[in-house]
């Protein structure tokens, strides 16, 4: 999941930046977030120029937050199915959140990152 906002309006903006977190990871005390989620922008840097640059603005972090996910899932470890055996996606036989046969899609953990 992406999370994209627009700030509209002259107010300050600063917790949206620090939420967009381009810098470094969230944090929370000792927690840290697994990754960047959020593209916060500010619309008012954009107000005269013409709408295929904010939108190139947009979203021009969202691949890389759609392939940053995808890695992650890719090295979760296996997840134990009720079957008696490690499920998998389908060919694969090993970890990653995926629908288990006649159980319907598997819960992720409470610290996955979307």
């Amino acid at each position: 999941m992406s999370i994209i906002i627009v700030g509209v309006g002259d107010a300050d903006f600063d917790n949206m930046e620090r939420l967009d977190s381009d810098d470094a990871l969230l944090r929370l005390g000792s927690r840290v977030a697994k990754r960047d989620i959020v593209q916060f922008v500010p619309f008012r840097d954009f107000k005269n120029a013409s709408p295929d640059r904010l939108a190139a603005s947009v979203l021009k972090e969202v691949p890389g937050q759609v392939t940053e996910l995808y890695n992650y899932i890719a090295n979760l470890p296996p997840i134990y199915d009720r079957n008696g055996g490690f499920g998998g996606p389908p060919n694969q036989g090993y970890g990653g959140h995926h629908a288990e046969p006649g159980l319907g899609a598997s819960v992720p953990p409470m610290d996955a990152p979307y």
